[in-house]
């Protein structure tokens, strides 16, 4: 991906966040993180994607999907990682306590699932 942006002669940038920082892109962004600069500290985020209530939310940028909200001051909101939920709560502590494994398992059911989808 670097190779292309760098031939198609487009910026990398890579803001320097700090504790309460917030950032905004557009969901056609392109984006990641670098590796975490302070051993002593790991970073958190909280994702939000404004969608308009007669759309649907697009996941990866191929599936519509129809989401199940929870009404709060008016707001509709999605929580897929809700802790309340036992399930969320058994993936969260696999996720923190054993992230490589998660995370190798994670990437493995998506090509798994998105080869299954082109066949």
């Amino acid at each position: 991906m670097v190779k292309k942006i760098q031939d198609e002669n487009m910026m990398i940038h890579a803001p320097i966040l700090n504790q309460g920082d917030v950032l905004f892109w557009n969901s056609w962004t392109i984006h990641g993180s670098l590796d975490s600069q302070d051993t002593n500290r790991s970073r958190s985020s909280i994702t939000c994607h404004a969608i308009p209530n007669k759309k649907k939310f697009l996941q990866l940028q191929t599936r519509s999907m129809e989401l199940v909200t929870d009404s709060i001051n008016n707001v509709n909101i999605y929580r897929p990682k809700d802790l309340a939920n036992a399930r969320n709560r058994l993936v969260f502590f696999v996720e923190s306590h054993f992230p490589k494994a998660f995370y190798w398992l994670k990437s493995r059911a998506i090509v798994y699932l998105m080869k299954k989808k082109s066949h």
